[in-house]
């Protein structure tokens, strides 16, 4: 029973390779191998980022003798890269799958249900450190004087690392769970934990080069003091590099907190699984009700949707975050950056479009509508039971999206128009309004894409979320439509040498913007009603 409970969690994770989400057939295997094989070219893809990272850590430390202190870097790296990538994914794989009743009303042991469901965690966790222990590992097999211990050791680590990451997201899991069944909506702190750790990761990110610089200066000092204070780390960093005290050391560290992770969520996952029992009610006392506008209900309905799911919030709602922290940066830096950009000639020709780019490339993060019809899951029988207009239900998924979306894109674009001082007023008013009517296109794309590709029988809601071809084609289509834009401009002027002027290409833009929407919305009321009322 273990062997077929580990197949359907891994078939969960690669449902998306192998089944055609609208029949629920099986695809072919041509569809099979490319499906794979674009999975496999991003998974390169980010192993070469890392690797690039850690060659120029590795660049700095291998040749002062302190090869220790790069695995370390890196194994931290890695720690993290797991921790941030699989911790949203537990909570909701473990204790929130919509099997979880059904499995444990038969007869097999919660043990083994458990065991099963821990196995996809510790494989998510192997994926996302091998990102960068793959890759940190082969830098140094190159740069660095190898002998076996150095090729063995670290390959056996890789496995140690995601048994340690396993644990940490697994008690973190617990964590949320366990906060979960006394508070009515833990999906807010929960967010704002993870834009958090986003923000760490942006600062990080653009200090980079700085701390490189810092830990060359610093190193005996910080190697000093990983020792002192974060032994585990100086553990694996000098395991990696053949030390076999440390190495067995770092192994027992992995085991004993893998264990204990196991130990305590077995004690409690039935009573954390089955329900919120836990959760406090509110007593009822009689009141009148206002009563909502079908419109207003079901925009109502779909927020309180979005903000009870971290993994809904965190993954389709990212524009938020980029656009306040980016508004800031730009207000912040921007005059500064507009000094050095004004030394190019005619760059205020390009400056309007190339800030049309930049939100266009923001603005597709927001991915909201695009697995909202798959989030009805098998109760979407319910809003088409309703007395309501399927159009209704498709139209406030999309001005939900619309709304949080505009907000965010215009307060992108203003910073931008201040801060690299966009003097001609008309240019201004066109480019902010082409960000805001872009939001509305691909709240209607992504709504369409899932129309077309539903899928309504997950078990766990990153499977639509973060899997799901809808969030995929609109978030990488509207970085393909946001560099045509600004190539399309570029092309004419320089290529053909048709002086457009910004201005007019950016009414050109909205011109179009607005009859992409005026045409989406068209299919919506007709082939998109029926679709939706079919499923």
């Amino acid at each position: 029973m273990f062997k077929v409970l580990v197949k359907k969690q891994f078939m969960e994770l690669f449902r998306n390779s192998y089944i055609n989400k609208k029949t629920g057939k099986a695809k072919s295997r041509g569809q099979i191998k490319a499906s794979f094989f674009i999975f496999a070219f991003l998974m390169v893809l980010l192993a070469g980022v890392f690797f690039f990272m850690s060659a120029m850590i590795g660049s700095t430390l291998i040749p002062m003798g302190m090869a220790w202190l790069y695995f370390s870097i890196v194994g931290v790296m890695a720690f993290l890269l797991g921790v941030f990538g699989s911790v949203f994914n537990t909570y909701a794989g473990i204790y929130k799958s919509n099997d979880n009743e059904i499995l444990l009303s038969l007869p097999i042991k919660p043990s083994v249900i458990l065991g099963s469901r821990l196995l996809s965690v510790y494989a998510l966790s192997f994926l996302y450190t091998s990102l960068v222990l793959i890759p940190g590992t082969i830098y140094y097999w190159i740069a660095g004087d190898c002998g076996i211990l150095q090729i063995v050791c670290p390959v056996i680590l890789w496995f140690a690392m995601a048994f340690a990451v396993s644990a940490v997201t697994a008690f973190l899991g617990w964590v949320v769970a366990f906060f979960a069944r006394r508070i009515r909506n833990t999906a807010i702190i929960s967010t704002i934990l993870g834009g958090g750790f986003f923000v760490i990761y942006f600062i990080v990110c653009q200090n980079f080069q700085y701390y490189i610089e810092a830990i060359a200066e610093n190193a005996g000092q910080i190697g000093d003091t990983i020792k002192k204070a974060f032994y585990p780390a100086y553990a694996f960093g000098e395991g990696a590099c053949g030390g076999i005290i440390e190495f067995l050391v770092f192994l027992v560290i992995s085991a004993v907190l893998a264990y204990l992770a196991y130990l305590l969520m077995a004690r409690t996952f039935i009573k954390m699984a089955i329900s919120n029992k836990g959760a406090k009610t509110k007593e009822y006392k009689e009141k009148t009700v206002k009563a909502k506008s079908v419109g207003k209900a079901l925009l109502w309905k779909e927020a309180k949707r979005f903000t009870s799911s971290t993994t809904y919030m965190l993954n389709c709602g990212l524009l938020l975050v980029i656009a306040v922290i980016g508004a800031v940066a730009i207000i912040w830096k921007g005059p500064d950056i507009a000094q050095v950009l004004y030394l190019i000639p005619d760059i205020e020709e390009y400056l309007p479009v190339g800030i049309i780019m930049l939100v266009f490339l923001a603005a597709s993060t927001c991915v909201i509508s695009a697995p909202s019809i798959s989030l009805e899951g098998k109760n979407i029988w319910i809003l088409q039971s309703l007395p309501i207009k399927a159009y209704d239900v498709l139209s406030a998924k999309t001005k939900f999206h619309f709304i949080l979306s505009a907000v965010a894109s215009l307060l992108l674009s203003l910073a931008c128009v201040f801060a690299f001082d966009i003097v001609d007023g008309a240019c201004a008013v066109s480019v902010c309004l082409a960000t805001v009517v872009y939001s509305y296109v691909i709240a209607d794309i992504g709504l369409i894409l899932n129309l077309k590709m539903p899928n309504l029988t997950w078990t766990n809601e990153t499977v639509p979320v973060k899997q799901g071809a809808p969030v995929v084609i609109t978030l990488f289509g509207g970085w393909l439509v946001a560099m045509l834009v600004f190539g399309a401009f570029l092309g004419l002027r320089l290529g053909l040498g048709v002086d457009i002027g910004a201005s007019k290409y950016c009414d050109v833009i909205l011109i179009i913007l607005v009859l992409v929407h005026m045409l989406c919305d068209k299919w919506l009321k007709g082939t998109g009603s029926r679709i939706f009322a079919s499923l």
